[in-house]
This record gives structure tokens, sequence and C-alpha cells, in this order.
């Protein structure tokens, strides 16, 4: 049910209740004023539809701009292609100006002229570039972009620039990827957070604030990485895996209140589809990293990082409440397994056998197995098919992969993944028939 249908519900209920005696009038017009009355969530539905067509004409007429431009560049002089490439800029700035000092209630009127603004000062650079053939690179070309764009984000309050902004740092941080850019990286997403936070808190559970939330978290995991860039290989994946738990674990802090369906859980869905993936890759017995991996060891900072990480996680599923701990402890432990593993297959690789990594794969094995029946049960317990099909999901993705490294025929595959689809479907039917009240 969505967060509409809930409040038109509640709506519903209202009436019913005061004429039960239950709350009186005020009551009732107290829980409307602090939930929304229809008029409200009416005036939202039809702001929300606005900005997005706004943002989407706006973004329709700015590419048929240059598209028209680019017909006749070649017969255009060199100032009448300064002109070409500066004046949807300045027009794009004179309609920011007016929605700011006219409209400025108007998500529409702030959200299109600011990204209008923002895909125009792009084409100008670029356009400005070609015509006075100024050197340079991408990603150069990316970081002057967003540097330049960013006012836009504090001027408006508007969440397309600043999103456009996190886009091309994290296009810079990628096309020359390296530990050296992790300071820049770091100021650079500090920077933006001022005019994110704003809309966050002003529009945090609409599918806007879930936008901005989601490209957060892609940030952040970029962020991460850079930061592992440097870490011995052994070191790579405790540490990945810490930090993974940490995005997983922090669900509970940045999430919504009320939130409801995964489009509004980023950091919940890749947290968890991270750990999960790690968690597979780790439980192969072919895995190369288990066999490469050698113990080195770590610099001050180096090690400064891994236990950081590995606290971090511990802390937050250490201080989360005690429903949402039981739901994560399968995947939120898996840092301490990876790390074990780590560990095991260091001592193996210093006898020069391969023990330590056949270990570590047989107790990733272990854990993922004990991972998916406890959510099945825990699920079966607290009446969430939800929650009881993620641990069927992940039981059976373990024994998927293991039938994948057996050597199998494709008959034996093809009867196998039938087994397993009838045991899925069986398990279904037996979960949900045992929380039929």
């Amino acid at each position: 049910m969505s967060d509409a249908a809930h409040r038109a519900w509640l709506e519903a209920q209202l009436p019913v209740l005061v004429d039960a005696g239950l709350i009186d009038e005020a009551a009732a017009a107290g829980i409307r004023a602090h939930y929304g009355s229809p008029e409200d969530l009416a005036a939202q539905r039809r702001n929300r539809l606005l900005a997005i067509f706004g943002s989407l004409g706006a973004l329709l007429v700015g590419l048929g701009i240059i598209l028209l431009v680019a017909f006749n560049w070649e017969q255009l002089s060199r100032p009448m292609r300064t002109l070409a490439a500066l004046l949807p800029l300045v027009t794009g700035q004179g309609l920011v100006a007016y929605a700011r000092a006219r409209r400025a209630d108007s998500t529409a009127w702030l959200e299109g002229t600011a990204l209008a603004t923002f895909l125009a000062l792009g084409a100008a650079m670029a356009l400005i570039s070609q015509t006075y053939q100024v050197g340079g690179t991408v990603e150069g070309f990316m970081l002057v972009w967003a540097l330049l764009g960013l006012p836009l984000a504090y001027v408006t309050g508007a969440s397309l620039p600043a999103l456009g902004y996190l886009a091309c740092v994290m296009a810079w941080a990628g096309l020359r990827f390296g530990a050296p850019r992790l300071p820049a990286y770091s100021l650079l997403i500090v920077l933006v957070l001022p005019p994110l936070i704003a809309r966050l808190r002003a529009d945090r559970s609409s599918s806007r604030g879930a936008l901005m939330l989601w490209l957060l978290t892609a940030a952040l995991l970029e962020w991460m990485a850079l930061l592992l860039d440097d870490l011995p290989q052994a070191w790579v994946l405790p540490a990945l895996a810490a930090g993974l738990a940490l995005i997983y674990l922090a669900d509970g802090i940045v999430e919504p209140r009320g939130a409801v369906g995964l489009w509004h859980r980023p950091f919940q869905v890749l947290g968890g589809t991270g750990l999960a993936i790690l968690g597979l890759l780790g439980s192969s017995f072919g895995f190369d990293l288990w066999r490469a991996a050698e113990l080195d060891a770590l610099g001050p900072a180096q090690g400064l990082t891994l236990v950081g990480l590995l606290l971090g996680a511990g802390l937050l599923l250490w201080r989360a409440d005690p429903e949402r701990r039981q739901a994560k402890l399968g995947l939120g432990l898996l840092p301490a397994s990876v790390l074990l593993g780590t560990a095991l297959t260091g001592l193996g690789a210093a006898d020069g056998s391969d023990t330590g990594a056949t270990l570590a794969s047989l107790l990733l094995n272990l854990h993922l197995l004990a991972a998916g029946v406890w959510q099945i049960a825990l699920g079966t317990r607290r009446n969430s098919l939800a929650l009881a099909n993620g641990g069927l999901g992940l039981v059976l993705l373990l024994v998927f992969f293991r039938f994948f490294e057996a050597d199998l025929g494709l008959i034996g595959r093809g009867l196998a993944f039938i087994g397993l689809g009838i045991c899925f479907i069986l398990a279904n039917v037996f979960i949900a028939r045992r929380m039929r009240p």
C-alpha cells in the first residue's frame, strides 16, 4: 500500500472513530493536520506531476535547441557560435531569477529552470571548447561542469542540479579511478550535502527524495571503493564486507519514517545485495582471492581504516532496535566470517597449501545457510512473507551456485533447477499457511 493509500484509509477511518466516541473532533482535526488532508495530498500530487513534466519539458527544449544549433554549426562564424553557445545559458539564468523572485513556491518552476540551466552550462562549455580548440580531458570537463553548476543547487534549492552535480563528480572519479582522488572526492561530496540534506528533510518520503538517497548511496559506495583501493589484496574482502555492512545497517538511520517498499530503502537494497554477492563469491571453492591471499602487513592508516569499518558496522548492529537487529543479523555479521576466513586463508598460504582457502569457503557457505534459515524462521514467526522469502531466496541462491560448481550434465542441472523451483513454491505455500490466522 502506498503512502497516499495509507492516508486515504486513515481519512476514511477518522469519522468512524469519532462516531464510536474513541476520539473527538479536535483529535481528528489534529490527526488530519499531522498527516495531511485530502486537499493537501491532491496538491502534493499535482506539484509532483508539474515538477516531472516541467523538468522533462526543460530537457526536451534544451536538447532541441542544441540540435538546431548543431545543424547550422559549420556555417556560423566564431562570434555567432559563441553567442549561440551562451544564449541558452543566459536565458536559463534569467528564468532561474524569475522563478526565485515570482515562482518561489512552485517546485515545477524551480526544478525545471534549474535543470535547463545546468544542461545549458554543460552544452556551453562543450561548444566553447570546440570553437576555440580548448584542450582538456573528459574528467576535467566533468569536474569544471560540476563546480560551476553547484551554485544552482544552493540558489534554487532544487534537487535536480544537485543530482547532476553528484553524477558529474562520480564520473570524474570513475574515469581515472584511484586512491589519490579520495581527499578531493570527499570534499566534493561534502560540498553538495547542505542543499541535498535540506531537500531530503522537506521531501524525504517522496519519489524524488528516494532518488536523491539512491544517488547518495551510489556516491558513498564509490567513496568506499576509493578508500579501499590502496589496501593489500588479502584485506580488501573484510574491509569491503564491513563497508557494505555499514551501509546495510545504516538504513534505519536514513530511511524516512513509515517508508514502504524497497524504492525508499537504497541503503538496505545496495548494502544487502552487495553483502549477498560478496558472500556467494566467497563461498565458492574456486574463489581466486582466497587462494591468492597473503596477509601482508597493514600501515597505520590502512589498519585504522579496517578497524574503523569493522567497529562501525558492529556498533550499528548493536545499537539497532531489537526487531531490526534480528532481521539484519544474518548479513550484518558477515564481515566477522569474512575476517575469520581471511585469517584462515593467510595461515594456509603460509604453509603453501589450499586448506585455509577451502576452510574459508566452507565457513562462508555455513554462514549464508544459517543466515537464510534464520530469516525464514524469523519471517514465519513474524508473519512476514517478504522476510521469509528473502531467507529462502538466499538459501536457494547458495544451492544454485553450488550446483553450477558441481560436475553435472545439462540433464542433471535441469532436473536440479526444476527441483529448486518446486521447493521454492512449496516453501512459500507452507509459510503462507503458517502465517494464516
